[in-house]
C-alpha cells in the first residue's frame, strides 16, 4: 500500500513553477524518454515504444501529470534539437520548449543519464558475480 503525504507548503511556495530537462535514453535500443527538474531534482524515466513526435509528446504529457497531481506547474521544456517538432503541440498548452542550438546538450539532463546507465551497468554486473559465484 502507498501512501502519498502532503507537500509541505514552502517546498510548494518555493518550487512550484518546474522547469524540465530532457532527452531521449537508449538502453539496449529500447528508448525512454528521461527528465529532471531543475530545482527539486525529480528524475523520472518513460519507457517509450518509438520516437515518433506523438509517442514522446504522450510520454512527457504523462510525466507533467505527476508534477500536477503533487501541485506543481510546469511552465519549461529544456532539450536538444530532437524535440523541435513537438515544439507546438505544447505551447498551445503554455509550457515552452527550448531547444538547443545545433551540436548542443542539455548538461543536466546528460549527467542524470549517465547516472542512470552507470547505476544500470553495475546492477548488471553485480547480477553477473552473483551467477558465477552460484
Amino acid at each position: 500500500m502507498t501512501t502519498i503525504h502532503n507537500l509541505p507548503t514552502d517546498i510548494i511556495e518555493r518550487h512550484g513553477s518546474v522547469t524540465l530537462k530532457l532527452d531521449i535514453m537508449c538502453i539496449n535500443d529500447i528508448p525512454f524518454v528521461v527528465t529532471t527538474s531543475q530545482s527539486i531534482h525529480f528524475c523520472t524515466a518513460k519507457l517509450i515504444k518509438n520516437e515518433k513526435s506523438a509517442t514522446i509528446s504522450m510520454a512527457i504529457k504523462q510525466v507533467i501529470q505527476i508534477y500536477h497531481r503533487r501541485g506543481f506547474t510546469v511552465q519549461n521544456l529544456h532539450g536538444d534539437r530532437q524535440f523541435e517538432h513537438i515544439k507546438k503541440l505544447f505551447s498551445d498548452v503554455g509550457i515552452t520548449i527550448y531547444v538547443t542550438g545545433r551540436n548542443e546538450h542539455v548538461p543536466a539532463i546528460e549527467r542524470t543519464i549517465r547516472t542512470i546507465k552507470e547505476r544500470i551497468q553495475a546492477i548488471v554486473n553485480q547480477f553477473a558475480i552473483q551467477s558465477l559465484s552460484s
